[in-house]
């Protein structure tokens, strides 16, 4: 899994059967509920089709006695495990109503019994990768957060991918990637409406968690069918170096 694009092909995968759902939500979405963004490519020639992009970013705000009256607004991403349709990754720019900073806040899946001191790094394109520390751990998964530079979020501005590195108990790193495209026009715009929002989220969860289902149904019936061949090797991406750290007793 680790390193591997196996991976990402199954996350395209997911995209694409995402994509067939969202005409039918109205409401953009990759798992990671997007939020639609207009495009200025202008139509093909002869043809009457609106061309809309989707970034995979959306951006919620939220007032109440629960914030203490304080505005916050996350713009975040959530991508879902092809294999299981869970989010397996996410990552937020949360920014509270009077505070002068912003946190980056990334989530990972906790079924990787990932090594809390070693916190996660995160690379945007090729920039040098900064260390986020885990700052809550519940049964699904762990958040690590630190604030956010400006140096680092012109990155993200401007950046086509972020890759998420954590380290498993085996010292091994375990790869997410989340990519940019989007974010710029979702930070800079207006928010969506938060209870459309949830409510089209668990629709599409449940809608990607049956076409993983599906998916992994396919997929035995073709093992099952198809002749005994030797492993493939498959392509690694370069991601960044973890520190070390001792194993547990």
């Amino acid at each position: 899994m680790i390193g591997s694009m196996d991976r990402w092909s199954g996350l395209r995968r997911t995209g694409r059967a995402v994509a067939l759902l969202v005409g039918i939500f109205g409401f953009g979405t990759t798992l990671a509920v997007a939020q639609q963004q207009p495009n200025t490519t202008p139509p093909k020639s002869g043809t009457q089709k609106v061309w809309v992009d989707y970034s995979a970013w959306v951006k919620i705000c939220n007032k109440s006695e629960q914030t203490q009256n304080k505005q916050i607004c996350l713009v975040k991403y959530e991508g879902l495990d092809p294999k299981t349709g869970d989010v397996d990754v996410s990552a937020a720019v949360r920014t509270i109503e009077g505070e002068g900073k912003q946190d980056l806040v990334v989530g990972v899946p906790s079924t990787h019994t990932l090594v809390i001191p070693a916190g996660v790094r995160v690379k945007i394109d090729e920039g040098e990768p900064i260390t986020l520390q885990y700052k809550l751990c519940i049964k699904q998964s762990c958040q690590a957060q630190a604030e956010l530079t400006k140096p680092v979020l012109e990155m993200m501005r401007k950046g086509e991918r972020m890759l998420v590195v954590a380290l498993d108990i085996r010292q091994k790193p375990v790869v997410f990637k989340v990519p940019l495209n989007g974010f710029i026009k979702t930070f800079d715009g207006e928010p969506v409406d938060e209870a459309k929002y949830k409510e089209t989220r668990l629709r599409m969860l449940v809608a990607a968690k049956k076409a993983a289902e599906d998916q992994q149904r396919q997929e035995q019936v073709g093992q099952s069918q198809a002749p005994a061949t030797g492993a493939q090797p498959s392509a690694t991406i370069t991601v960044p170096k973890m520190p070390s750290s001792p194993a547990p007793h």
